[in-house]
């Protein structure tokens, strides 16, 4: 049996959720409008970005802390 608070705790797990999905689906739809390419296509492309900075950014961290900022940055420049 769920508890009061565990009940109160998922509500606002959900509606957190729900903001946080809203927001990311904000701009979708000016792009969309812009450059045609399709809800599900910008969402992936998107969903991709944010797994991959995810994922490196204890990396960039580890290089910030053995060569500094400016070099990192400027590095990243490079790639830009």
């Amino acid at each position: 049996m769920v508890s009061a608070t565990d009940r109160h705790h998922l509500y606002v797990d959900d509606c957190k959720l729900a903001i946080w999905l809203d927001i990311i689906r904000q701009p979708v739809n000016p792009i969309d409008a812009k450059f045609g390419w399709g809800r599900a296509a910008i969402q992936v492309a998107f969903t991709i970005f944010v797994l991959t900075e995810t994922w490196l950014v204890p990396i960039e961290g580890y290089l910030v802390g053995k060569f500094g900022p400016r070099p990192v940055v400027f590095g990243g420049g490079i790639f830009v």
